[in-house]
């Protein structure tokens, strides 16, 4: 059992593919045909063999049969045993039994353990094949085959192996041992069917928002093969919207969220924007209203369907604002609107999970709900409006009409039953239903089309590394008036350094991150020492961007300049005031003491 478990685990870690597992099953069909037609042969003496052979009985063939399963069995026990030993050498609780390797190396090494087999021919052709792992595995020192015509006799009560004596046969464990060694089996081979690509694996290697829109959106969602990666393409020719179907379990939101923050990653906000909606009870997207995703328009946070009725009405208003504009400067598409006027449009993502769930009831809103999608996706591709639908199954009484479905010539399948298959890809495209691991899918981009399926591995995105990712970026500049370079140039001054070429000066950028950065969760916490260097440094216009201010003892006329009152004139030593030009308030407060060096330290090692 344990190097059928080691076999799989070996595939397992492989990534074997669909074709693998068929072409599997057919050399064990054909091994199996190929045994039975020998047997016949010998039976109908077709085959010239030794006349001794021929004449056997059927007895003496049942009799070799039997010794054949006798000595799997055998062997098998042996393996058991020895799972058994070693689990009483390491006590700890082992992940996975790719850790057995070195705890064999280490403690069997220089004992071996004899393996005795015949020749191969009376062997189940899955029986060869887990050995012949064994045999090539890194364990392979460690055991000397036998060959032998016969393995195991008995005489006298005693059990002997030809050329090697006496065998004496363990007993079986007891029920205590054997229910702890299935628990600890079935633990560590819990998660060995799931394989998790790293998020990391997909993200842009240098810097962020580098990707244009205007001929087509691409960006990666998960490996295909070894070392390529399955790409998500949407806008050239037909490829225009999605489906997306998988069971509870099968990674759907997951694909969803690799979607969302890997677009988010790859293009500005100006390039893509995203209405996300999730019947879901409205809390698998409220992540990115929370952390004020720069590129979600809207976030649906109610699982109600007139709350997501009102998001396709959204839509529909966009859609026929931008048929307005590509009317006025005679544009067919996004990639012609932006090069007839020089402005940036940017592609509008329309992601609903669970959409079947406008559907539940024959009434107004459901009717409403299939007439607007369906214009959205019929209408959609030319201003670049994409829509991507997900749902646990395809399946029911009320659904999007199938003539809109069919728009949908992106199909992304991930584990589901036979009957979801079926209607996600073509009537003669079952492959889905052979998906086995939450995360592993078909792309297919051909209205799924057999021909056009591409199996992936979808990467693996958690709660804490999106969040990471979607987090807000803190500039922090201690004594602005000590960095002449974030300086304003004067209107009639001339530049006396080189800034690469006519790149933006350092102090356009700074200027730039106070001005545009909240939008897209950029903010800048700037320190100075006095009123006339804020006057130097920070122009009048950039000022009005820093709607927060602390101040510390200064004279009332520095004061009265910063905040309109010479409030921060009668401070006190070890007194500050917090001043919030948005609301209008004015707050005293005694800040912290310094940190201490230490503590700072420890933080920064948790």
């Amino acid at each position: 059992e344990l190097v059928e478990v080691h076999r799989l685990e070996q595939e397992s870690a492989e990534h074997r593919h669909l074709q693998r597992q068929a072409w599997i099953e057919a050399k064990y069909h054909a091994a199996r045909g190929s045994l039975t037609e020998r047997i016949a042969q010998e039976r109908d003496g077709k085959v010239g063999k030794v006349q001794s052979e021929v004449l056997k009985t059927q007895d003496e063939r049942a009799r070799e049969y039997a010794a054949t399963k006798e000595e799997l069995g055998t062997l098998r026990n042996k393996v058991a045993e020895d799972a058994r030993r070693i689990g009483e050498l390491e006590k700890e609780a082992l992940k996975s039994l790719r850790s057995f390797k070195p705890l064999i190396a280490g403690k069997l090494a220089g004992k071996g353990v004899k393996v005795a087999m015949d020749d191969g021919k009376n062997l189940f052709a899955r029986a060869e094949e887990s050995l012949g792992h064994v045999r090539s595995s890194p364990l392979a020192k460690l055991f000397r085959f036998v060959p032998l015509s016969l393995c195991l006799k008995q005489e006298g009560g005693k059990w002997m192996l030809e050329g090697e004596g006496e065998v004496v046969l363990e007993r079986a464990p007891d029920d205590v041992l054997e229910t702890e060694i299935v628990h600890r089996l079935g633990k560590a081979s819990v998660d060995s069917n799931r394989v998790e690509v790293p998020f990391s694996s997909i993200t842009p290697e240098g810097d962020l928002w580098t990707e244009e829109t205007g001929g087509e959106l691409r960006v990666p969602i998960g490996r295909t093969g070894a070392k390529k990666l399955q790409y998500l393409s949407i806008g050239k020719g037909t490829k225009q919207h999605a489906l997306i179907a998988g069971k509870t379990g099968s990674g759907k939101s997951t694909l969803f969220h690799v979607m969302v923050t890997n677009l988010a990653l790859y293009c500005s906000p100006g390039e893509v924007e995203f209405y996300l909606v999730d019947f879901k009870k409205g809390v698998e997207f409220k992540c990115y209203g929370t952390k004020r995703l720069p590129h979600a328009r809207v976030v649906a946070i109610e699982s109600d369907r007139e709350f997501g009725l009102s998001v396709l009405h959204r839509v529909d208003e966009e859609l026929r604002k931008r048929g307005e504009l590509f009317r006025e400067c005679g544009s067919r598409d996004v990639a012609g609107y932006r090069k007839a006027t020089g402005k940036s449009l940017p592609r509008t993502m329309l992601l609903i999970d669970e959409f079947q769930e406008f559907f539940t009831e024959d009434d107004g809103t459901g009717q409403e709900a299939s007439l607007l999608l369906d214009r959205i996706v019929r209408q959609g591709r030319a201003f670049g409006i994409h829509v991507i639908l997900g749902s646990q199954t395809l399946g029911g009484a009320y659904t999007l009409a199938r003539a809109t479905l069919g728009q949908m010539v992106i199909r992304i399948a991930l584990q589901c039953n036979e009957a979801d298959a079926y209607l996600i890809m073509d009537d003669d495209n079952p492959a889905p239903r052979l998906l086995t691991r939450p995360g592993e899918g078909i792309y297919n981009d051909n209205a799924g089309a057999v021909a056009s399926n591409s199996p992936f591995q979808a990467v693996w995105l958690d709660e804490d590394e999106r969040n990471a990712r979607l987090d807000d970026v803190f500039v922090l500049v201690r004594d602005l008036q000590r960095f002449k370079s974030l300086k304003p140039e004067e209107e009639f001054s001339f530049a006396m350094d080189d800034n690469g070429g006519g790149g933006k000066s350092p102090s356009k950028v700074f200027q730039d991150l106070v001005t545009e950065g909240p939008a897209v969760g950029i903010h800048v916490l700037a320190s100075v020492d006095t009123w006339s260097n804020v006057g130097r440094w920070i122009p009048r216009k950039t000022m009005s961007d820093f709607q927060m201010r602390v101040l510390f003892q200064m004279s009332g006329n520095d004061s009265a300049a910063l905040i309109d009152t010479p409030a921060a004139g009668n401070l006190g030593l070890h007194r500050g005031l917090l001043y919030n030009e948005a609301m209008g308030s004015l707050e005293t407060f005694r800040p912290y003491a310094r940190v201490d060096a230490g503590v700072v330290g420890k933080s920064f090692e948790k």
